[in-house]
Protein backbone atom coordinates (compact mmCIF):
# COMPACT_ATOMS: atom_id res chain seq x y z
CA UNK A 1 0.00 0.00 0.00
CA UNK A 2 1.18 3.57 -0.64
CA UNK A 3 0.98 4.44 3.10
CA UNK A 4 1.30 2.39 6.25
CA UNK A 5 -1.37 4.17 8.31
CA UNK A 6 -5.07 3.64 7.52
CA UNK A 7 -7.39 6.40 8.78
CA UNK A 8 -10.68 4.65 7.92
CA UNK A 9 -12.06 1.73 5.94
CA UNK A 10 -15.38 0.45 4.63
CA UNK A 11 -16.61 -2.61 2.73
CA UNK A 12 -19.19 -1.76 0.05
CA UNK A 13 -22.03 -3.87 -1.35
CA UNK A 14 -19.76 -5.36 -4.06
CA UNK A 15 -17.20 -6.58 -1.51
CA UNK A 16 -14.63 -3.86 -2.26
CA UNK A 17 -12.68 -2.62 0.74
CA UNK A 18 -11.94 1.13 0.65
CA UNK A 19 -9.14 2.49 2.86
CA UNK A 20 -8.37 6.17 3.52
CA UNK A 21 -4.66 6.68 4.08
CA UNK A 22 -2.81 9.03 6.40
CA UNK A 23 -1.04 11.77 4.49
CA UNK A 24 -3.55 11.55 1.66
CA UNK A 25 -4.71 8.99 -0.77
CA UNK A 26 -7.32 6.30 -1.03
CA UNK A 27 -7.04 2.67 -2.09
CA UNK A 28 -9.65 0.10 -3.07
CA UNK A 29 -9.05 -3.60 -2.51
CA UNK A 30 -10.97 -5.57 -5.12
CA UNK A 31 -10.52 -9.31 -5.54
CA UNK A 32 -7.12 -9.27 -3.83
CA UNK A 33 -5.80 -6.33 -5.88
CA UNK A 34 -5.15 -2.80 -4.59
CA UNK A 35 -6.20 0.06 -6.82
CA UNK A 36 -5.14 3.52 -5.76
CA UNK A 37 -8.07 5.67 -6.88
CA UNK A 38 -7.02 8.85 -5.14
CA UNK A 39 -3.26 9.43 -5.25
CA UNK A 40 -1.95 11.72 -2.54
CA UNK A 41 -0.26 14.04 -5.04
CA UNK A 42 -3.60 14.91 -6.72
CA UNK A 43 -5.26 16.09 -3.52
CA UNK A 44 -2.40 17.28 -1.38
CA UNK A 45 -3.13 17.32 2.36
CA UNK A 46 -6.44 15.54 1.85
CA UNK A 47 -6.47 12.29 3.78
CA UNK A 48 -9.72 10.31 3.71
CA UNK A 49 -11.00 10.45 7.32
CA UNK A 50 -14.34 8.70 6.83
CA UNK A 51 -15.99 6.52 4.18
CA UNK A 52 -19.52 5.20 3.53
CA UNK A 53 -21.76 4.02 0.71
CA UNK A 54 -25.12 5.64 -0.06
CA UNK A 55 -28.32 3.91 -1.21
CA UNK A 56 -27.41 4.38 -4.90
CA UNK A 57 -24.03 2.65 -4.45
CA UNK A 58 -21.96 5.85 -4.61
CA UNK A 59 -19.03 6.01 -2.21
CA UNK A 60 -18.62 9.10 0.01
CA UNK A 61 -15.47 10.31 1.74
CA UNK A 62 -14.93 12.85 4.48
CA UNK A 63 -11.50 14.43 4.03
CA UNK A 64 -8.96 16.12 6.26
CA UNK A 65 -10.06 19.41 4.68
CA UNK A 66 -13.49 21.01 4.30
CA UNK A 67 -14.49 19.06 1.17
CA UNK A 68 -16.53 15.87 0.89
CA UNK A 69 -15.94 13.63 -2.12
CA UNK A 70 -18.33 11.35 -3.96
CA UNK A 71 -17.01 8.47 -6.11
CA UNK A 72 -19.58 7.39 -8.67
CA UNK A 73 -19.15 5.79 -12.11
CA UNK A 74 -15.36 5.99 -11.84
CA UNK A 75 -15.10 9.73 -11.13
CA UNK A 76 -14.95 12.05 -8.14
CA UNK A 77 -17.26 14.99 -7.45
CA UNK A 78 -16.45 17.47 -4.67
CA UNK A 79 -19.02 18.98 -2.30
CA UNK A 80 -18.18 21.74 0.20
CA UNK A 81 -20.68 23.17 2.69
CA UNK A 82 -20.77 26.94 3.05
CA UNK A 83 -18.97 27.76 6.30
CA UNK A 84 -20.90 29.93 8.76
CA UNK A 85 -17.86 31.14 10.67
CA UNK A 86 -14.81 29.19 9.54
CA UNK A 87 -14.05 26.35 7.15
CA UNK A 88 -14.42 22.89 8.63
CA UNK A 89 -11.82 20.14 8.68
CA UNK A 90 -11.64 16.40 9.34
CA UNK A 91 -14.92 15.49 7.66
CA UNK A 92 -17.04 12.47 8.54
CA UNK A 93 -19.89 10.96 6.48
CA UNK A 94 -22.71 8.48 7.07
CA UNK A 95 -25.68 7.41 4.94
CA UNK A 96 -28.90 6.80 6.86
CA UNK A 97 -31.75 4.31 6.24
CA UNK A 98 -33.74 7.00 4.37
CA UNK A 99 -30.95 7.40 1.81
CA UNK A 100 -29.78 10.78 3.14
CA UNK A 101 -26.11 11.66 3.58
CA UNK A 102 -25.02 13.16 6.90
CA UNK A 103 -21.78 15.11 6.85
CA UNK A 104 -19.89 16.72 9.70
CA UNK A 105 -16.66 18.53 10.38
CA UNK A 106 -14.58 19.94 13.17
CA UNK A 107 -15.40 23.68 13.39
CA UNK A 108 -18.40 23.66 11.01
CA UNK A 109 -20.82 21.19 12.61
CA UNK A 110 -23.39 18.81 11.13
CA UNK A 111 -24.91 19.00 7.65
CA UNK A 112 -27.43 16.97 5.65
CA UNK A 113 -26.92 16.70 1.88
CA UNK A 114 -30.21 16.96 -0.03
CA UNK A 115 -30.56 17.60 -3.77
CA UNK A 116 -26.84 18.38 -4.04
CA UNK A 117 -27.02 21.13 -1.40
CA UNK A 118 -25.91 21.09 2.22
CA UNK A 119 -28.57 22.06 4.77
CA UNK A 120 -28.56 22.18 8.55
CA UNK A 121 -30.78 19.39 9.95
CA UNK A 122 -31.00 21.38 13.20
CA UNK A 123 -29.28 24.48 14.64
CA UNK A 124 -25.53 23.99 15.03
CA UNK A 125 -25.87 24.90 18.70
CA UNK A 126 -27.74 21.59 19.27
CA UNK A 127 -24.54 19.52 19.08
CA UNK A 128 -21.85 22.20 18.85
CA UNK A 129 -19.50 22.87 15.95
CA UNK A 130 -17.54 19.60 16.21
CA UNK A 131 -18.79 16.35 14.63
CA UNK A 132 -16.28 13.51 14.95
CA UNK A 133 -18.40 10.43 14.17
CA UNK A 134 -21.83 9.26 12.97
CA UNK A 135 -23.62 5.97 13.44
CA UNK A 136 -26.96 5.03 11.85
CA UNK A 137 -28.58 2.38 14.05
CA UNK A 138 -31.12 -0.28 13.01
CA UNK A 139 -34.00 1.71 14.55
CA UNK A 140 -33.33 4.58 12.09
CA UNK A 141 -31.66 6.89 14.61
CA UNK A 142 -28.52 8.85 13.81
CA UNK A 143 -25.96 8.99 16.60
CA UNK A 144 -23.49 11.88 16.52
CA UNK A 145 -20.16 11.90 18.30
CA UNK A 146 -19.25 15.48 19.18
CA UNK A 147 -17.28 17.49 21.70
CA UNK A 148 -20.38 19.27 23.04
Amino acid sequence: MPSGLVECWFQDHEGNVWAGLSGGGLVRLHKSTFHQVWPAEKLRDRAARSVCEDASGAMWFGTSGDTFLQWSNGTFAAFTPQPETTAGRDGVVCADADGRLWAGTVQNGVWLLADGQFQRPFPSSAVGTVARAFYADQAGRMWIGSEF
